[in-house]
């Protein structure tokens, strides 16, 4: 923005060139889709603070006496998940923008690698802050109904960064896509075994095929998320969230 002299206005104007304007478009994704991831995560902090308070000054009956709600078992078990999955995650979304922030002064695209490192990011935010909010307000009985425990807002947020700069499942698909593209041996056993099946399937029923495969599809683009994971933030399994497991 050039404001020119006090009080004289100003204009807007492009300091920064850039000739192709899909490239312009792209590097907005990408910061986008990495804002967004962070915000989802920041959400999910942020409920898992304030229903631990919670539950850290709830006392519930047990047999040698009166223990936190924290303390529950199944309550314990989804802080503790949730503490590791979401700093494994942070980690992974804090090296891709740190990698895009290196190209962005320097008006570069990123490489294929980082571009499909971004989606990752975005998808396992999303899904997996919704997964382990809702596995949560599963444990925490009739505190999640009443508005002040954040619950209800938490799960709009959520729901927003799902479809904010690209809807997730979309991402999954295209993530499917391309590793159908490549024939090369990378990924587990099961994700080649996928890569098989698939592609026999495309080959004999055509695209239709993919809509009745969708379980499929799926299942290997989180394959494909997990394994991208690993290779931002090596660490234990982060799971299957509960939206992609079979009805």
């Amino acid at each position: 923005v050039d404001m020119g002299r006090p009080g004289g206005g100003g204009a807007y104007m492009r300091k920064l060139r850039i000739d192709d304007p899909m490239a312009m478009i792209g590097q907005r994704l990408f910061t986008g889709r990495l804002l967004v991831a962070e915000y989802a995560l920041e959400i999910a902090a942020m409920l898992f603070a304030s229903t631990r308070e919670y539950s850290d000054g709830k006392q519930c009956w047990g047999p040698k006496g009166n223990v936190p709600l924290s303390s529950i078992p199944q309550l314990a078990s989804v802080y503790e998940h949730a503490e590791r999955k979401l700093a494994r995650i942070n980690a992974m979304v804090s090296e891709c923008k740190r990698l895009l922030c290196v190209l962005l002064p320097k008006n570069q695209m990123p490489e294929t690698a980082l571009q499909d490192g971004i989606a990752c990011s975005k998808i396992v935010a999303c899904e997996m802050s919704i997964d382990l909010c809702c596995r949560l307000q599963q444990e925490v009985g009739a505190h999640a109904i009443f508005l002040h425990s954040h619950f209800g807002q938490a799960a709009s947020g959520l729901q927003g960064c799902k479809f904010a700069e690209g809807d997730t499942r979309i991402l999954m698909q295209k993530l499917a896509r391309d590793r159908l593209k490549t024939t090369e041996a990378k990924g587990s056993e099961r994700e080649q075994e996928i890569v098989r099946l698939l592609i026999g399937k495309l080959m004999k029923g055509g695209m239709k095929a993919w809509a009745t495969n969708s379980d499929l599809v799926y299942e290997l683009a989180w394959l494909v998320v997990t394994r991208t994971v690993d290779d931002y933030a090596p660490g234990t399994s982060l799971g299957v969230p509960f939206i992609l497991c079979k009805m």
